[in-house]
């Protein structure tokens, strides 16, 4: 049985579904990688930062329980969920002055030692689409931040194997939202997800002047 498929006894699975999440993401090493959930960096985070960030997630997926689309996008970027602990989504959309609405007040956290709170471009993006909706849970093909020739403040993309153990975590996102459809942000997630036997919507990555087909993209999605 293909790692994203679920079987029947596992949708049930009494086990709390969050707690299987942080689980398999807390478990993971892997080369030229970061697991924001596990580890420190002394030179860019805050002391107890791996449990700023899964406080967050944690906060985030309890938030977010009436979900109709999982969106998928690529893997945890160093101006987004490297800090937020939140897949595409800036420490600034949670404590920064105008923090998203479902973050207000919400005892979100930063986790990184910089002087601002980091703002992730394609992370604003996304939340100016969603707007107020509140069906749709935005996850990653690689929930890690894969680091880029520059260090740990750089991204690169995830490489197959890593994609693979990503998709361990996904089936567990799976079960717990067991009827949402999963929609890919951009070509990297819909070739992971097409090369599990994953057949899936669509929509165009904002990065690289993709703002209005992703917009557009998004609005269609009702």
């Amino acid at each position: 049985m293909p790692a994203w498929e679920l079987t029947h006894s596992e949708t049930e699975d009494p086990l709390d579904s969050i707690d299987r999440i942080l689980a398999r993401l807390t478990a993971y090493e892997g080369e030229d990688t970061f697991n924001p959930y596990r580890q420190t960096d002394p030179r860019h985070d805050r002391p107890r930062a791996p449990e700023i960030r899964q406080v967050n997630l944690r906060r985030f997926l309890a938030t977010f329980g009436d979900i109709r689309t999982i969106l998928l996008a690529e893997a945890a970027g160093y101006q987004g969920c490297r800090f937020s602990g939140i897949p595409m989504t800036s420490e600034d959309h949670l404590v920064g002055p105008n923090p998203v609405h479902w973050a207000a007040d919400a005892g979100y956290a930063r986790s990184s030692a910089r002087e601002r709170p980091w703002r992730e471009p394609s992370a604003t993006i996304l939340w100016e689409a969603l707007d107020r909706r509140m069906d749709c849970l935005i996850w990653n093909t690689f929930p890690w931040h894969p680091m880029g020739k520059r260090g740990p403040l750089s991204n690169r993309a995830p490489r197959a194997a890593e994609v693979e153990a990503g998709l361990h975590v996904l089936k567990a996102v799976r079960q717990r939202y067991p009827d949402a459809r999963l929609v890919a942000i951009g070509r990297i997630a819909e070739r992971a997800l097409r090369e599990q036997g994953i057949t899936t919507h669509y929509v165009r990555h904002p990065a690289h002047g993709g703002k209005n087909d992703f917009v557009a993209g998004i609005n269609a999605l009702r």
